[in-house]
């Protein structure tokens, strides 16, 4: 069974032609006109493609359905609590908002500011978007900052705010977010429940506790050490709130994983000194291929990954490793809807059958 996922993927690639006999006045001019003729928003929405991503679940149990179902829901949660951390009350920022283009620009973008434009306003009567998001008050200064007596003002899993007389406090996420964490563990226990293998069962434990602790060692550990499921659900928590629930293409993933063994032999080639080759490469690593079923949060916000490395916890990388995340079918969308029509403008016809998405994919995976 095949099944079709809406999800925006950014077209982020721009060209510009100038003829060899055009004077450098005209094109002054041509760059003054481009650069005072600034996109309408539905030319601004329209940079963005939909498309349906396509993931194989032939291969999945009834259970491990109906565990897909729970995790999207935990994720679709986890979006919400993202809009909290990237703008505040959506509700009250729609309800300003009368038209269909900018209505979806700004859920494109999860807030007013243009992701691709240096976080550029596009809805009128607001202003820059605070260099701290809605984790700080919006008046914050640094060295007032620096000079606050809380312990916790530099974690990754606080907020600072303000309250009534304008006194600065902190608050943990799993407190300042506790009613949608809880419908979130909810959501996650069902799917553990659910889950026939012990690994992820034991990730998806693990993560609930860290959802109600803020304490993510011993979950990204599980993660990092999880190799027999089929479903992953990867929820991540530094700093701003992200969601991804992805199902493995192990086909891929087998092709790939024997590149890891040639690692140790590659790095001994490197043209640098043996002070920077101490590193064991490959030792639980691995590189994983997923078709994303559904982005929330961060990972879903203006354009979207074709590759990631998890965890990006220094300590978890050093005692445990990292997994590269390789997604299939977003790297399929973006074959389809930007390399090869640039492909087709700049390649001579006879030479695009050799422009192949397999071929992009791995590339992409090589770069990794």
């Amino acid at each position: 069974m095949m099944k079709s996922i809406s999800l925006f993927i950014i077209l982020a690639m721009a060209f510009g032609f100038s003829a060899c006999n055009q004077s450098e006045n005209n094109n002054k001019q041509e760059q003054t006109e481009s650069e005072t003729q600034p996109l309408s928003m539905k030319e601004m929405v329209d940079q963005y493609a939909v498309i349906d991503l396509k993931a194989d679940l032939s291969k999945l149990s009834e259970n491990q359905r109906k565990m897909i179902g729970e995790l999207i829901e935990a994720a679709k949660i986890v979006d919400n609590i993202f809009w909290k951390q990237a703008y505040g009350n959506k509700n009250e920022l729609f309800a300003k908002i009368k038209d269909t283009d900018t209505t979806r620009f700004v859920e494109i973008n999860y807030g007013p500011w243009d992701r691709l434009s240096g976080n550029k306003s596009f809805v009128n009567k607001i202003g820059k978007k605070p260099l701290g998001a809605n984790f700080y008050p919006k008046d914050i200064k640094y060295f007032p900052f620096i000079q606050l007596p809380f312990q916790d003002k530099l974690s990754m899993y606080t907020l600072l705010a303000r309250n009534e007389n304008r006194e600065l406090y902190t608050t943990p996420y799993h407190e300042a977010y506790k009613e949608e964490i809880a419908q979130i563990i909810d959501h996650m226990q069902k799917a553990a429940d659910l889950a026939k293998s012990q690994a992820f069962k034991d990730y998806l434990l693990k993560r609930i506790k860290a959802l109600q602790t803020d304490d993510y060692y011993e979950s990204d550990a599980a993660w990092v050490d999880m190799s027999d499921n089929l479903v992953d659900h990867f929820l991540y928590l530094k700093g701003a709130y992200e969601a991804s629930v992805m199902v493995k293409d192990v086909d891929w993933t087998n092709k790939f994983s024997s590149y890891l063994s040639f690692l140790p032999d590659l790095q001994k080639e490197l043209p640098v000194e043996d002070a920077y080759k101490s590193q064991k490469m490959g030792v639980n690593s691995g590189i994983v291929v997923y078709d994303i079923l559904y982005n929330g949060g961060y990972s879903n916000a203006g354009p979207k990954n074709i590759a990631l490395t998890r965890p990006t916890d220094g300590k978890i990388q050093m005692e445990k490793g990292t997994k590269k995340l390789q997604f299939k079918n977003v790297t399929e969308a973006k074959f389809q809807k930007i390399l090869y029509p640039i492909a087709e403008l700049l390649m001579d016809s006879s030479q695009l059958k050799n422009v192949k998405s397999n071929s992009f994919f791995e590339n992409n995976l090589f770069f990794e």
